[in-house]
């Protein structure tokens, strides 16, 4: 690869990254607004509903953690706890 290109790709994952970070915070915004402190427990719904195959999304692939995460960090509810107790 010419080396004037290598930053290229450098640049599209800088915008992926910072798209899909944009994405994870709409949709924790949207949630916190209409579940309010349930939101969490939707978002974490969610995910377990795309890995386990139920929901099909179009999302990518860790979005509704990275939501369940950007929702833990908001209400000081540590992120690793598991709902399934």
């Amino acid at each position: 690869m010419p080396r004037f290109l290598r930053g290229v790709g450098l640049f599209r994952f800088w915008q992926t990254w910072i798209e899909r970070r944009r994405l994870a915070k709409l949709d924790a915004d949207r949630l916190m607004e209409e579940f309010g402190p349930a939101a969490y427990e939707v978002a974490w719904t969610m995910s377990q509903e795309v890995d386990s195959g139920t929901l099909i999304d179009t999302r990518p692939e860790g979005h509704w953690d990275r939501v369940r995460n950007i929702i833990a960090r908001r209400n000081y509810r540590p992120f690793w706890s598991d709902l399934r107790r």
